[in-house]
């Protein structure tokens, strides 16, 4: 074991210098900064729901469009700018049972734009304004495997959950995360499973990330990552 490995469980290096290393294995080259892709999703869920589906993150662009086959509905999402669109089945008359049950409501656009962000993103989302690192990284174990833990909190205008991230502490790669709610939020706490690696360039994303509800070990779904394409030259 490396010098810096044994400080590491030692206590003996920083949270954000773990989180410099998990940034150099999965974005070497930065190119979450400019980054412009559409990414091939499926999405399936314990009650045998798949979700087909392309979300454009065009950061350059500022510009977010969801589009999803959910068992033969077809759902579209975008919002360019300060400009948002919602269509059902092509159409944007939607009736309000409709736009309740699919979550097509304006405010329901910028909350899928900023958690498709946040989820591929992650780890440089985690130095975003707003998040805060606890000081030291901690000898974890995660889903069986040890891992160095890094806990965030944030401003509450932000986020009010507590997460905290698991890396492999040989190679520094994401292995999963959990988040703990706000005391007194009637929704449980979850943690997610990281699997697999997918090359996007020299980035390495976490290709498949399936959700749980903690404490009871509860399948909530699972997303992995199967295609992309460039969206901008």
């Amino acid at each position: 074991m490396c010098l810096n490995l044994v400080l590491a469980f030692q206590g003996g290096v920083s949270a954000a210098d773990w989180l410099d290393r998990c940034m150099a294995y999965h974005d070497p080259d930065h190119l979450w900064t400019d980054f412009a892709y559409a990414l091939e999703l499926r999405e399936s869920r314990p009650d045998g729901t798949i979700r087909n589906v392309a979300v454009t993150l065009d950061k350059p662009g500022d510009r977010f469009v969801y589009e999803a086959d959910i068992n033969g509905e077809r759902v579209f999402r975008s919002k360019i700018g300060d400009q948002v669109q919602v269509r059902f089945n092509d159409s944007a008359e939607i009736d309000p049972d409709t736009a309740k049950k699919y979550r097509l409501s304006e405010n329901d656009v910028g909350f899928y734009k900023n958690y498709y962000l946040f989820l591929y993103g992650i780890p440089a989302k985690l130095k975003d304004p707003g998040a805060h690192m606890q000081k030291t990284a901690e000898k974890a174990t995660f889903m069986g495997q040890s891992a160095m833990a890094l806990t965030i909190t944030y401003d509450p205008e932000v986020g009010q959950d507590t997460w905290t991230f698991y890396l492999n502490p040989e190679s520094a790669a994401l292995i999963g995360c959990r988040f703990t709610r706000v005391p007194g939020s009637t929704k449980p706490d979850e943690y997610i499973v990281f699997e697999g690696i997918y090359e996007l360039g020299s980035m390495r994303l976490p290709k498949k990330r399936t959700w749980y509800i903690t404490g009871e070990d509860r399948l909530l779904g699972s997303d992995e990552l199967v295609g992309h394409r460039q969206v901008r030259p």
